[in-house]
């Protein structure tokens, strides 16, 4: 009888709690090493990037590193876990594209992908973090390695 009591209880306690699973860790490809030199790699990185219309915010040759501004993650390429508290409307993303020389005709491209949302409880709105699920690091080598390929 007792533990009839305590399943009870189990079931009124849930009953109270939402729902909320954390975003996953994602298994999924981020990098790869081109066949040709640094200038055309960059050049191509950078045309990508704009192409797909997300703003530059830093691009520095010299270091490699190309850098987005916040943009809307459209694709929903974040995995923000489940909540009924996440408003999945301001989801962002920012791109993080670091382009490396390895020879003379050997170039390594790195993405990097930082995901942000919002939820909203009844005392206000709250920023929280998102794991990326690999589909804008694979759109963005997919695209190098088709602009690559037509050079």
């Amino acid at each position: 009888m007792k533990w009839l009591v305590w399943i009870l209880c189990g079931f009124l306690a849930s009953g109270c709690a939402t729902m909320t699973i954390p975003p996953a860790a994602h298994k999924f490809i981020s990098h790869e090493t081109f066949e040709a030199p640094f200038e055309v790699v960059w050049n191509a990185a950078r045309s990508v990037v704009e192409e797909k219309g997300w703003p530059i915010e830093r691009a520095d040759e010299e270091s490699g590193v190309l850098v987005s501004k916040a943009v809307k993650d459209s694709l929903l390429g974040g995995d923000y876990g489940v909540s009924p508290q996440i408003d999945l409307d301001t989801a962002t993303m920012v791109i993080n594209v670091k382009v490396n020389r390895l020879s003379l005709d050997r170039t390594r491209v790195r993405v990097h992908c930082f995901f942000q949302v919002q939820w909203t409880f009844e005392r206000g709105k709250q920023q929280g973090g998102g794991t990326s699920k690999g589909v804008v690091e694979e759109l963005i080598l997919n695209a190098l390695r088709y602009e690559l390929s037509v050079k």
